[in-house]
């Protein structure tokens, strides 16, 4: 599978700055990156995550440290699970429909509607089920 992500697009600036391209990487869920692959693939369109490193505004887009103003404990970004996506060249709420049309293929567990962005995670469902929430 092609490389379509650098991990500064999944981890926030402290954690690049500090760990760099190689250590990173232990700051990313391999679970969920492996299916965020999978899902880019299949809309054959790129991704935006972060893109603080070419200086855009997203820094937190990914994974959540202490620092964000977005953190919480209980938050699927605060254990790298989760992503908040802008898909190139499709409306947000275009990727919305493809990910619960197919959130099975690709193990989605949450589905967050958000106006300008799609949130993705792999919480785990007892019942298989997509929770699909509003901001």
């Amino acid at each position: 599978m092609k490389a379509y992500f650098h991990v500064a697009e999944l981890v926030p600036p402290g954690i690049y700055r500090r760990f760099g391209d190689l250590r990173s990487w232990n700051f990313v869920n391999r679970y969920a990156f492996g299916h965020l692959k999978e899902l880019r693939e299949y809309v054959g369109r790129p991704f935006i995550i972060n893109n603080y490193r070419n200086g855009g505004p997203r820094e937190w887009s990914g994974f959540r440290t202490p620092d964000s103003p977005y953190f919480s404990p209980t938050s699927q970004h605060s254990i790298a699970n989760a992503y908040d996506i802008i898909c190139d060249g499709l409306a947000p709420q275009e990727l919305q429909e493809i990910v619960k049309k197919h959130y099975r293929r690709f193990r989605i567990g949450g589905l967050e509607l958000a106006p300008a962005w799609t949130h993705v995670d792999w919480r785990y469902n007892l019942t298989g089920d997509l929770v699909v929430f509003k901001v």
